[in-house]
């Protein structure tokens, strides 16, 4: 029984990975005696992988809602809110943060892949609620507010202790 694998084989690998099948399909592949008629242990898989240029990464979790252009959108909101304020208050008396209701999800992201470059998943990110509102001040006082429940009053008494924590 031949121990290496010939470059047509690693050549059909890879075609299957730009194909789109999944990393883990490598290692049966790699191993499946009818198919290569080859036989390696998980550790020499594991090196073969990496002279492929394959890493063992974990997918960067994308949500599927997410708007293409999230940055531009945050730059430029913000710049016009910037200019509404200052139109109303002094450039002093203007606090700048971010509040954002934080729950768990309910999926670890521990799962690790063979890849050639870097994984992104989209899947579903939907999280458990705990209702606690995080505020980072950019200028001012950072806090983090518990909340019973996630409605407009909880978020308003929210604003109300970051103002209260922020005089």
């Amino acid at each position: 029984m031949p121990r290496r694998i010939n470059i047509e084989d690693i050549e059909e690998l890879e075609r299957k990975y730009l194909q789109g099948e999944k990393s883990s399909d490598f290692k049966a592949l790699i191993i499946k005696k009818e198919k290569f008629n080859v036989e390696y242990s998980d550790v020499h898989i594991r090196r073969l992988l990496r002279a492929f240029g394959m890493l063992y990464i974990k997918p960067y979790p994308i949500d599927y809602r997410r708007p293409q252009n999230a940055k531009e959108y945050l730059y430029t909101t913000l710049s016009e809110v910037i200019k509404a304020l200052e139109r109303i208050y002094s450039h002093e008396d203007i606090g700048i943060g971010f509040l954002d209701e934080t729950h768990p999800q309910n999926r670890a992201n521990t799962q690790r892949v063979w890849a050639f470059n870097k994984v992104r998943v989209k899947k579903n990110t939907d999280k458990h609620r705990i209702n606690a509102f995080g505020y980072y001040a950019y200028r001012g006082k950072s806090c983090l507010v518990f909340s019973e429940d996630a409605t407009s009053d909880s978020v308003c008494k929210a604003l109300e202790e970051i103002r209260r924590v922020n005089e």
